[in-house]
């Protein structure tokens, strides 16, 4: 949503800003606003798409699926590993430091 919300704000100030110097000493208001009005509602749809795979991707970097969150059928190698190679890596590492 943020990244279709700031595609669509640049649009609209694009248009306005190179509408109003194509048209400054006498601005046509009407259809600069009408333009503005139509990015501004065509552009969301336009992006749906490309942000929802976007923040989907995200998403999932950030907050990958644990084996509980599959289906009980799915076969065992396209579920994720037991623990993660970061939590492996530190258990190896709090067990090779010793006791604190």
């Amino acid at each position: 949503m943020t990244v279709a919300t700031l595609i669509t704000g640049g649009s609209v100030m694009i248009f306005l800003m190179v509408s109003i110097i194509v048209t400054y000493p006498e601005i046509a208001v009407l259809p600069v606003a009408i333009g503005g009005a139509a990015i501004a509602l065509g552009m969301p749809v336009l992006t749906y798409p490309f942000t929802y795979t976007l923040w989907s991707a995200f998403d999932l970097a950030v907050h990958p699926p644990t084996r509980d969150e599959f289906a009980p059928d799915t076969p065992e190698h396209l579920l994720p590993p037991v623990t993660s190679p970061a939590v492996a890596a530190r258990e190896r590492s709090n067990w090779s430091s010793g006791p604190r």
